[in-house]
């Protein structure tokens, strides 16, 4: 199944790519981040996911979550004030 990656948390990503991904299905969001880091050829700080969070179609959702045929996952970086 093909699924669009979008990320807006480059500080911790860096030249990982967006774009359509093939993933099989039965996928989550966080196998979609996982098949990123693989086309990028690195791993993400052991950081990444708590600090993150994952929208699926625009709807907070969580990293175990399944996805489906033509969503749209972005990642997001969890935003702390002072």
């Amino acid at each position: 199944m093909k699924v669009e990656l979008k990320i807006h948390c480059r500080e911790l990503t860096g030249n990982m790519e967006e774009g359509i991904y093939e993933m099989p299905e039965g996928s989550t969001t966080a196998d979609l981040i996982h098949a990123a880091e693989k086309k990028a050829g690195f791993t993400l700080a052991d950081t990444f996911f708590p600090w993150t969070f994952p929208l699926i179609n625009g709807k907070t959702s969580q990293w175990y979550d399944e996805i489906h045929e033509g969503d749209k996952v972005t990642a997001l970086h969890i935003v702390m004030g002072g």
